[in-house]
């Protein structure tokens, strides 16, 4: 892992929730490294995933000290890192996490370099749950051009 991973706290980066696959109706989502992100289909989750896989509630991810840590909240379908089903554990950049089925590679970003996802495919949330950007159609809809998504990551084995 590289330096990011180990101090989320270093200036003020953004973390970012981007789909490892394209997904209609997903976007990737940047919330400032801030108190506390909650992912679920209730739309009073920082990150709303609205897919049936995905619980109202399921998971919560907070700084502790020096490392982000990721908490499942008893979700149906798990919550896995690196393929792993977790229940509590240490999240870093670059890694895989995955939400019922959906499958999001995690970064933790400077904010210019966050600023490079241009929406419609990207949702920049504030922690108060308040988009910063949002567009009132889905992405892929006539009136607005389709996603050019970043090229993936390459996965890689820790």
């Amino acid at each position: 892992m590289n330096e990011r991973a180990t101090s989320p706290d270093e200036g003020n980066l953004v973390f970012c929730l981007r789909p490892v696959r394209p997904t209609e109706g997903l976007k990737i989502f940047c919330v400032p490294l801030k108190d506390v992100i909650t992912v679920g289909r209730h739309p009073s989750n920082t990150v709303v995933i609205p897919l049936e896989s995905v619980s109202r509630y399921h998971a919560r991810i907070e700084r502790s000290g020096d490392r982000l840590m990721i908490f499942d909240l008893n979700s149906s379908n798990g919550t896995y890192i690196e393929k792993q089903r977790i229940t509590v554990a240490p999240l870093g950049h670059n890694q895989t996490v995955t939400f019922g089925d959906v499958e999001f590679r995690c970064e933790l970003l400077e904010p210019s370099e966050a600023a490079a996802y241009a929406p419609p495919c990207v949702q920049f949330l504030s922690t108060d749950q308040v988009p910063l950007f949002r567009s009132g159609k889905p992405a892929n809809s006539p009136t607005q051009p389709r996603c050019n998504w970043p090229r993936p990551l390459p996965i890689t084995n820790h």
